[in-house]
């Protein structure tokens, strides 16, 4: 067979080749797509159910306004009051609370690819206690602890939407009002000696205090997402909030020694901040307060921002 021959089957065995790859690629682009979505309309990739549940934890900070300070406030007017009774002040730690873990979740349903509208809950912790150790001489050393707690709990509704920027990568943004609901503790306790404690007249012991509110706020934010495979985004969010809760309402006990005998008193009325001395407090009054007293209703801002890690799933 003559080289002219041999060349003539080789190319069409090329040309039968190429063309029934040729005839695979339309079935391959059709299949990526559904797989790893594209940029525009076909982004993202469901099951069926067009929902995805959306993870998240991190780290908010808040601004707190009333709350933190009165609580400082208490601690301090306890310090104050040991100190007047000659005790030994050794080492005094304190802590203001602007930032606690946060964690939540969102379900949200797809009006498009792009476009969606959800539910969802979170909440968060910050508690950061104050410390002192103070003493006598000869005597071994004593505690006073001041633990206060603020926890805010909401629900929202939102508005979430994504811009691809490839079959991997996206800008999501989300916003919408939130239902706050927050509650606030603080405990103040003393460890010492009780039968040194029982000579002193209006000795502080033990100190509660709680109160709950809600108030209606925002929220919004911005992430960045990263598809991991059709149904899997890992994703990073900072989240602005706006929120000023007031009207606590709740209760207080105070137990404490007077005239060598250990008494408790309670009350329960609406949270004030109050200013006494040399720092504001917090303080319960039942009905209202009396006019020689500087004080209005307690607020707790939630306003701040958080930043989130975490995991959105489509189903």
């Amino acid at each position: 067979m003559s080289n002219h021959n041999l060349t003539n089957r080789n190319a069409f065995i090329l040309f039968l080749l190429s063309a029934g790859l040729l005839s695979l690629l339309p079935r391959c682009a059709e299949s990526a797509d559904i797989r790893e979505g594209k940029k525009g309309e076909k982004y993202g990739a469901f099951f069926g159910l067009k929902i995805s549940l959306k993870l998240r934890g991190g780290w908010n900070i808040f601004s707190g306004a009333d709350l933190d300070p009165g609580s400082r406030g208490l601690y301090d007017q306890a310090v104050d009051d040991l100190s007047s009774r000659g005790l030994i002040i050794i080492r005094n730690e304190k802590r203001s609370n602007h930032s606690g873990f946060e964690a939540g979740g969102d379900l949200i349903y797809s009006l498009t690819p792009r476009f969606g509208i959800g539910v969802g809950a979170g909440s968060v912790h910050a508690k950061r206690g104050n410390l002192l150790v103070y003493g006598e001489q000869e005597m071994w050393d004593d505690l006073l602890r001041a633990t206060p707690l603020f926890e805010t709990r909401s629900l929202r509704l939102g508005a979430f939407y994504t811009f691809p920027l490839s079959s991997l990568l996206a800008i999501s943004v989300n916003g919408g009002p939130a239902l706050y609901f927050a509650e606030y503790k603080l405990n103040i306790g003393i460890t010492s000696y009780e039968s040194e404690m029982a000579y002193y007249n209006l000795f502080l012991k033990q100190f509660y205090q709680e109160a709950k509110a809600r108030r209606l706020g925002f929220e919004g934010g911005i992430g960045f997402e990263f598809t991991a495979n059709p149904f899997t985004v890992f994703f990073l969010e900072a989240v602005g909030r706006y929120g000023k809760i007031s009207g606590f309402k709740g209760r207080e006990e105070t137990t404490f020694y007077q005239d060598g005998r250990l008494q408790t008193s309670a009350e329960e009325g609406d949270l004030y901040f109050a200013q006494t001395g040399k720092s504001p407090i917090l303080e319960i009054i039942p009905g209202e307060p009396s006019g020689a007293l500087s004080a209005r209703k307690a607020t707790f801002n939630v306003s701040g921002v958080s930043f989130f890690a975490g995991l959105k799933l489509r189903f």
